[in-house]
């Protein structure tokens, strides 16, 4: 089984995870950036599945 491994600090993920565009975080990693790192990976996702929903739609 692949071992998950947080992109920042490097430990190993046993538990829960945020799996960003920009990487897999441990809960600790992800608390510790900034509000506008969050709001971009958000805003990332959402417009990768507005393109996805009109390519499914059409």
């Amino acid at each position: 089984m692949k071992v998950i491994k947080c992109k920042q600090c490097g430990i190993e993920i046993k538990g829960g995870f945020y799996n960003t565009p920009n990487g897999v975080f441990c809960p600790d990693c992800w608390e510790k950036k900034p509000k506008e790192v969050k709001d971009k990976a958000l805003s990332d996702v959402l417009k990768g599945m507005a393109m996805l929903g009109k390519m499914v739609s059409e």
